[in-house]
């Protein structure tokens, strides 16, 4: 009786555990998807801060009320700064960490493009990204070496988290912005919400995985699929 009562105690605490793992997990993957928006958002309030005290002299007194270092500062409003022109790009090379972050701001432009073009969105770790790197200087002949972090790891880690959180309504106009900027055409700000509404579109995506669907019951199943075809009825509806 009691190693029936032992082990049941056991399975409910792997069961509890599993419940934990797969929360942060998923937790996990959500500010590592939200990395990226947080830091441009983070750097566009930056920018506009440092253009705001720099001219008065005051741009280290702000960096030292925020606890904050000049280096680490200018890598966030660069990557801001960036993405004005290349939003897409960074996208592409799927920067979900301030490793990758640091190694894709250390590359030419042109190898920026091509580590874009080889990463594709596609959700790869730091050890992958830096081994990408490696291929795509390879093959432009260029001397390989690690690249180095230019800034402390651990405050720029401090600086992003809890601070990342998908603002759909920014991230939407950065894209009009790039939009403009390539020349696809001159969008109006009437744009902006419907980007918004598209952007929360393809997150809503990344959740509707098969794997995610095969672990619904059955009356679980019919019920989400109900309300994904009326929501996909509207949709259909709207774009005509």
């Amino acid at each position: 009786m009691t190693d029936e009562i032992v082990s049941s105690e056991m399975d409910i605490d792997i069961s509890e555990m599993d419940k934990d793992v797969d929360e942060y997990t998923a937790m996990e993957q959500k500010v590592t998807q939200d990395f990226l928006q947080g830091l441009i958002k983070l750097g566009s309030i930056l920018k506009a801060h440092r253009d705001k005290w720099k001219p008065k002299k005051k741009y280290l007194e702000y960096l030292s009320r925020i606890n904050r270092s000049v280096s680490a500062t200018n890598q966030i409003i660069r990557i801001y700064e960036y993405s004005i022109e290349e939003m897409s790009k960074l996208v592409a090379a799927n920067l979900t960490n301030w490793n990758k972050v640091n190694m894709f701001l250390s590359l030419p432009e042109d190898m920026k493009d091509k580590l874009a073009e080889e990463i594709d969105g596609e959700d790869v770790t730091s050890e992958e990204f830096r081994e990408k790197i490696t291929e795509v200087k390879e093959e432009a002949g260029e001397v390989i070496d690690d690249p180095l972090l230019p800034v402390d790891m651990k405050e720029m880690e401090d600086f992003i988290v809890g601070t990342t959180s998908i603002d759909t309504e920014f991230m939407a106009k950065q894209i009009i912005q790039e939009l403009r900027n390539n020349n696809v055409g001159d969008f109006s700000e009437n744009c902006v919400p419907i980007a918004s509404g598209f952007l929360c579109v393809e997150k809503a995506l990344k959740y509707f995985s098969t794997e995610k669907f095969k672990a619904l019951t059955l009356h679980e199943k019919k019920f989400w699929n109900k309300i994904v075809r009326s929501q996909l009825d509207r949709l259909n509806k709207l774009l005509k």
